[in-house]
């Protein structure tokens, strides 16, 4: 009795997803024309990272190895 329901049920949701695959669309793709990109420049140049201060250089291999907690006690 399971099967049979199980089956059904796969049976008619496989149905469903292939009616929404092969169901035409009323639309038609157009393309369009984009200015190019600027890049980092005007309000958006950063020129104050190069010289940001490293914090924690020698400490650790990556991210996941500095902590903001004490040392625990073992």
């Amino acid at each position: 009795m399971k099967k049979a329901l199980a089956f059904s049920f796969l049976t008619v949701l496989a149905a469903l997803v292939l009616c929404l695959c092969l169901y035409p669309v009323p639309f038609d793709p157009v393309s369009s024309d984009y200015p190019s990109n600027p890049g980092s420049t005007g309000p958006y140049k950063n020129n104050e990272l190069p010289t940001a201060n490293h914090l924690l250089l020698d400490m650790g291999k990556g991210p996941e190895d500095v902590t903001i907690h004490p040392p625990q006690k073992q």
